[in-house]
């Protein structure tokens, strides 16, 4: 969110960590403003509607009265503009002519040069963009494959694998991470042992397979490298002490 405000993924996640630390009011509130902003045919919006059922339907509250409506779809928005505001987000440009054009012709330059890991991590993000994920995978891997000492490398490949996995049922909390991610992000964590990033995702992990002392254990270092003044550190700490209640 430092790089860019608006970035809806990062805004799903943490208000999805508000909501399993039990600040069901916060995460409500996050994902109304999300949904609000997001175009009507972007197709995470049903995802993001089901937590918003969640949260209300948890605080006795009824749904229809805090549902927000959509942002107009992409396909209204005007020449040169975008749709549903900041929000677009994923899959925004995935109709853009121009955008799809650019990203093809990346694509053709890395076969001629691939060595250039900084445009495989840019074309595995385009590929997320444009909802190809089995390309962004791709991508991800020729980045990683090809610069195995460099952590924005390994942890632009977890991003593809983790993005390509089956989503949740509706209600349903997240499944099991991929094998390759979980495996990925452990060698970003021997690259760099206080990376956030492999500490909240594997401990994460761990805490929904029912392992909380390494959940505990990762999220312990996760929380010893934060700033005092780091507004996700109560967060977390609600996590750690969930973790020895069963929770």
């Amino acid at each position: 969110l430092e790089k860019d405000p608006q970035e809806p993924r990062a805004r799903f996640y943490l208000a999805l960590a508000r909501f399993q630390a039990g600040d069901v009011p916060s995460a409500l509130e996050r994902w109304r403003t999300l949904a609000a902003e997001t175009p009507a045919d972007a197709p995470w919006l049903p995802a993001l509607q089901a937590r918003i059922r969640d949260a209300a339907t948890q605080m006795g509250i009824d749904v229809a009265t805090v549902m927000p409506q959509p942002a107009p779809p992409r396909s209204a928005a005007p020449a040169g503009g975008q749709a549903g505001g900041p929000a677009a987000g994923p899959a925004a440009s995935a109709d853009d002519p121009m955008i799809r054009g650019m990203v093809e012709k990346l694509a053709a330059r890395l076969k001629e040069d691939p060595a250039d890991v900084e445009g495989w991590k840019r074309l595995a993000r385009s590929y997320s963009v444009l909802g190809e994920h089995d390309k962004a995978v791709e991508a991800g891997r020729q980045a990683a494959e090809r610069a195995p000492g460099d952590a924005e490398a390994l942890l632009a490949y977890a991003d593809t694998l983790l993005a390509a996995a089956p989503p949740a049922a509706d209600g349903q909390e997240p499944g099991a991470m991929p094998p390759a991610a979980g495996a990925v992000l452990r060698k970003v964590l021997a690259l760099q042992p206080d990376n956030p990033d492999a500490l909240w995702l594997l401990g994460l992990d761990a805490a929904l397979a029912g392992r909380p002392g390494e959940a505990s254990e990762l999220w312990n270092r996760l929380l010893a490298g934060m700033a005092p003044d780091d507004p996700n550190r109560d967060v977390l700490r609600q996590r750690i002490e969930q973790l020895k209640t069963g929770g």
